[in-house]
């Protein structure tokens, strides 16, 4: 899968996770790209996911199963956590 880490409108970076099977939950693949985007952003740290969105806008469970929701290929996007700002409503219902 291709992961768009969005951080702003300044800062986006693509990563293609291998997924295997897809039987992790999409909170993992979130969290991997945080985890790759921390490496790779200067400074590095530790990035938090606030919402991930499939390309159709929607936004899946993040208990949901990879496999369930995306299909080998598919692409989503990954919006870190942003706490200056207030969270949105999907935001609110992605992390509860």
């Amino acid at each position: 899968m291709t992961v768009h880490v969005f951080e702003s409108e300044f800062c986006t970076r693509s990563y293609v996770i291998a997924t295997g099977k897809g039987n992790q939950h999409i909170h993992w693949l979130a969290s991997t790209a945080c985890l790759l985007f921390g490496q790779d952003h200067y400074p590095n740290g530790r990035y938090v996911p606030s919402l991930l969105s499939n390309s159709n806008g929607g936004t899946p469970h993040p208990r949901m199963r990879i496999n369930e929701e995306f299909s080998d290929g598919d692409e989503c996007t990954v919006t870190l956590k942003d706490r200056s700002k207030p969270q949105s409503e999907d935001e609110r219902r992605w992390n509860d």
